[in-house]
């Protein structure tokens, strides 16, 4: 596992939604793959978007987001960053 914060280093970040001081496992693109203290990246693609995923992400046990935008419902718990690209 490694540090959210180490992993973040050199993005370019916008805003953040709870503390990037916690341990996670290597960031993952594919919802369908996310197990418990991973981090989810929602990206939007040319066939689906990311961003609709994150639900799905955080209830297989993902800790942390990184997406475009923050998603509608914030979870408590759960850190989200929000990245420009």
């Amino acid at each position: 596992m490694k540090q959210l914060k180490d992993l973040l280093y050199r993005v370019s970040i916008e805003a953040v939604k709870g503390t990037t001081d916690i341990s996670v496992n290597l960031p993952d693109f594919d919802s369908r793959k996310i197990g418990p203290d991973d981090a989810f990246v929602a990206i939007r693609g040319t066939v689906s978007d990311g961003h609709d995923f994150i639900e799905k992400a955080i209830n297989q046990g993902a800790t942390a987001i990184i997406c475009e935008k923050f998603p509608d419902v914030i979870v408590s718990g759960i850190t989200y960053v929000q990245v420009r690209d």
